[in-house]
This record gives C-alpha cells, structure tokens and sequence, in this order.
C-alpha cells in the first residue's frame, strides 16, 4: 500500500522521465534502488525486534509452565518411571538448556522471501504506472 502511494506521488515525476525519452528500465530501476535498502533495513528490524520477543515471551510462556506443573499433581504415571527411568530438572536447568536462537538458513529464508514479497508489491505499481502514455500520466 505505501509503495503505491509513493509512487502515486511520483507519478508527475515518472510522467516527465517518461515524456523526456528515459528508458523504462531506468526509471524501474531508480524507483527499486531508492526502495530496497528501505525493505532491507525493514526487514532488518523486525528479524531482531521479532528475535528479541521471542526470547523474552519463551523463555515467560516456559517459566509459567513449569511453575503450573509443580502446583498440579498428576496421578497418571510416565511409563519409563514404572521402569526405573526419572527425568527431574528444576525450573533454572530447564531455562538453561532451552534457547530460541536463528540459523544462518532461516535468516537466509526469512530475508529472501521478504525481499521477493517486497520486490513483487514494487514492480507491479510500477508496471502499471510506467505502461500509461506520458501525457496521461502527466494531465490525468
């Protein structure tokens, strides 16, 4: 929606690029170089503000849980206990062993498909903008 604003604003701009003789794949190219750092840098803040949160809401989601199972007493068995077999770890060594981290290959997916999200959203107003006579574009 913000790029089809955007480019509604520049419309005159694109209109006089146009009327001038400025290739098409120049001015696609313009309007991409001008937005694409803007996704990147979007995309960029939300991964860490979006890691971030997670952290913090996993790691109170899980201390909430475990506090809920130490007050409720089951009286249905695990059946490696009936064999001998006891897991016990407090809350502290749970909370160790449990992180929310990324890897390289999800923030590789995460920013490609962004990015081919956002590169689809732009060439599509662009397209439409950039296929109308010049003097339409200009007096419309």
């Amino acid at each position: 929606m913000s790029v089809l604003l955007f480019l509604r604003d520049r419309q005159h701009e694109i209109g006089v690029y146009l009327a001038l003789g400025e290739k098409k794949k120049n001015i696609v190219t313009q309007i991409m170089m001008e937005l694409i750092p803007l996704a990147i840098l979007g995309i960029t803040f939300s991964l860490l503000v979006g890691s971030f949160l997670a952290v913090s809401i996993s790691g109170t989601m899980l201390r909430q849980d475990m506090a809920q199972e130490n007050h409720v007493e089951t009286s249905e068995a695990n059946p490696l206990e009936e064999l001998g077999y006891r897991f016990e770890l407090t809350v502290e060594e749970m909370l160790e062993s449990y992180e929310v981290r990324l890897d390289v290959q999800s923030v590789l997916m995460f920013y490609s498909i962004g990015l081919g999200i956002i590169f689809v959203s732009i060439l599509v107003p662009i397209m439409l903008v950039i296929n109308i006579e010049p003097k339409k574009v200009l007096y419309g």
